[in-house]
């Protein structure tokens, strides 16, 4: 299974819901600026972050192999912080998918059930690409 890439077409699959995207031409390397584009109770709002560490190991001879990368927002984005997203393998093909977040904002209770809604349907489009391979 060829999942990982440096491409954010294979891996950003889970910003690829109806109410939030990111430009899937942009690569994923140390210090690529991009934006969140999503639509909440506001209007379409752009969020823009940089990444700031990219993990990719290639599957080895146990057939393990892991990816991910981690941004950090950018004046002009509604929060301040960073986020973690990154995928496993095993040797079994079970997959495992995390999310970290260490954010900060003054509405915090609105954004921490954004936050899980986010993650809840993040982790079905993950689901559905895997399933889909």
């Amino acid at each position: 299974m060829e999942l990982f890439s440096s491409d954010f077409d294979y891996f950003c699959r889970h910003f690829s819901l109806n109410w939030n995207f990111v430009n899937h031409k942009t690569p994923i390397r140390n210090g690529e600026k991009f934006c969140v584009c999503a639509n909440d109770f506001l209007p379409w709002l752009m969020m823009p972050l940089q990444i700031v560490h990219v993990k990719d190991s290639r599957r080895s001879k146990e057939g393990s192999a892991s990816f991910g990368f981690s941004s950090s927002t950018l004046q002009g984005h509604l929060l301040a912080g960073e986020e973690r997203f990154s995928i496993e393998i095993d040797e079994k093909e079970h997959a495992w998918y995390q999310i970290l977040s260490f954010l900060s904002f003054v509405g915090y209770p609105n954004v921490l059930s954004r936050q899980k809604y986010f993650a809840h349907e993040s982790t079905n489009a993950v689901w559905k690409y895997l399933n889909a391979l």
